[in-house]
C-alpha cells in the first residue's frame, strides 16, 4: 500500500526525537497499576513507565505505552501504511530494551530500587 519507504530510517527518526526529549523518554514508577492494560486507558500516560516492583528479588516490571509510539510514527507514516505496525513494535522493542538496561544501571549505581528514583514520590 503506497510508495516505499526507509522503515529503518524511519525507526531511527522516530527514536531520535523520542530520546532528544527528556520529559518524554524519562521512565516513571506507578504504583498504583496492578496491570499494564489499567494504563492502556489513561490520556497522559508516560511513554516508559515501571511498575509491580519487588523489593525481595529487586525485580519491576516496565511498559511502553504504544498508544503514544503510535501517535508520535503517524506523524512520519500513515497508520494505513503497510509498514506501520513493523516500525512501530521495532521502536517499542528498542525503547523497552534501552529503557530496561538504563533503569538497571541507575538502580545499581545508585543503590535503589525504581520507585525510589523514578516515583512521583520519590520519598516511596
Amino acid at each position: 500500500m503506497g510508495k516505499d519507504i526507509d522503515s529503518q530510517e524511519i525507526a531511527r527518526q522516530l527514536l531520535t526525537v523520542i530520546s532528544n526529549d527528556t520529559m518524554l523518554c524519562t521512565p516513571v514508577y506507578l504504583e498504583e497499576i496492578e496491570s499494564e492494560h489499567e494504563v492502556e486507558t489513561w490520556e497522559d500516560a508516560p511513554l516508559v513507565y515501571l511498575w509491580n516492583e519487588d523489593r525481595q528479588t529487586g525485580a519491576f516490571s516496565l511498559s511502553v505505552n504504544g498508544k503514544l509510539v503510535e501517535e508520535r510514527l503517524e506523524t512520519l507514516v500513515p497508520r494505513e501504511h503497510e509498514q506501520f505496525e513493523l516500525i512501530r513494535d521495532g521502536v517499542i522493542n528498542a525503547i523497552a530494551q534501552t529503557a530496561q538496561n538504563s533503569v538497571v544501571e541507575t538502580c545499581e549505581q545508585l543503590g535503589a530500587y525504581p520507585s525510589k528514583i523514578f516515583g512521583k514520590n520519590k520519598d516511596a
